[in-house]
Order: C-alpha cells, then structure tokens, then sequence
C-alpha cells in the first residue's frame, strides 16, 4: 500500500464520512500544516511527543461531546422549523387578525386578516410601526379627527395558543 500523509489521510475520510470529527497527531507541527488540518475539518491538533496520555482522552471527549451538541442543535433546529411552520399555516388562515412587533413596535409578521382589518397591504404594514395604526385623536386644519380614547374598550384578542 502507498503511503500517504496526514492531510491525505484526512480528505479520504472526509470524502467518506464528512460528519466524523477528526483530531489530528502529528509531530511536525509546522504552524501550515495546523492551518491545513483545520480547515479541513480536523476538531483539534496534537503535537507530538505526547507526554501526558490524558490530553488524547481529554481531547477526545470534548471533540465528542461537541459533536453530539451540534447534532442535538441541529435536530432541535429543524424541530423549530416545523413548528414555526406549522403555526404561521395556522396564523395565516384564520379570521382572526395576528401581527408581531419588535422591541419598537415595529411590525415584524402582519397576517391578511389584520391587513384587512386596518385597510393596509401586508408589504406596508411591515414599513410601520404600531403606532403608525393606532387610533389617535390627530388635529387637522379643519378640527380634530374622533378618538376612541374615551369610548369603551372592546374586548382584548384571545391568543389561540
């Protein structure tokens, strides 16, 4: 069999097996060949003479563990995507006006049953702000515009969630 080096060695494997963490030991150490490793993917670098074995085991433990998060957040990323999916269907489709704002009260998601609810496009709503669409009592040359300021509340929305 040819013999191959380290930074070959680790393309056959990553063609192989893109997911599986590498940690590279090596003892030539050349500050290139640390660089070459890790972006090819290598999880970490050991130089040799390797004095204290509990640095390999160290070492292959954390590499491990921060596999097993990254797949643990990979999964929950996706589980969110389908949530969110799920809701914005929901949110989309019902009579029921739904907006988000930001920490401005900027609106962030309107859904159409509140753009028709406010005589507004989607598109536009998204460029205003909550109080952009409030009622306000606004003085106009020609007298004052009514306010609902004074007149009952009407019911608050009802989350459906």
């Amino acid at each position: 069999m040819p013999r191959k080096d380290g930074l070959e060695v680790m393309r056959r494997i990553h063609e192989q097996e893109p997911e599986t963490p590498m940690i590279v030991v090596s003892g030539a150490g050349q500050r290139e060949d640390v660089i070459t490793a890790l972006r090819m993917g290598a999880k970490d670098y050991i130089t040799k003479p390797i004095n204290d074995l509990d640095k390999i085991g160290h070492t292959v433990r954390q590499v491990l563990e921060n596999k097993r998060l990254s797949e643990e957040n990979r999964r929950y990323r996706i589980r969110l995507e389908k949530s969110e999916s799920k809701y914005r269907t929901i949110a989309e489709n019902i009579a029921e006006g739904v907006f988000t704002v930001d920490e401005e009260e900027n609106f962030r998601y309107v859904n159409q049953a509140f753009a028709t609810m406010t005589g507004y496009s989607n598109k536009d709503l998204l460029k205003k702000n909550l109080k952009d669409v409030s009622t306000k009592k606004v003085s106009t040359s020609s007298g004052s515009i009514p306010s609902t300021e004074n007149q009952e509340p009407s019911a608050p929305m009802k989350s459906k969630w």
